[in-house]
């Protein structure tokens, strides 16, 4: 898989959560009695806080290209083994 695709899903799956987040904390808000407009002002600032958070967190990782680990070095010829 290419380095985008990956980027693109990784953010894509941080959105969701974003997403997913900032409806149940406006649902939240609503069952706790707030007007309709402050849940909605709540979800929003819990999606875009999460979002940023997420996409933040998502940036600091180096995604490569490819699906397989190098194998791990092998110790060379007559070299002491622990």
């Amino acid at each position: 898989m290419s380095v985008n695709r990956k980027l693109f899903l990784a953010i894509m799956f941080v959105l969701l959560i974003a997403l997913v987040i900032a409806l149940a904390s406006g649902v939240a808000l609503t069952l706790m009695g707030d007007p309709p407009k402050d849940a909605v002002k709540g979800g929003a600032f819990a999606f875009m806080g999460v979002a940023t958070l997420g996409t933040g967190i998502v940036a600091l990782f180096r995604f490569r290209e490819g699906g397989m680990m190098a194998p791990p070095a092998q110790p060379p010829q007559g070299a002491p083994t622990p």
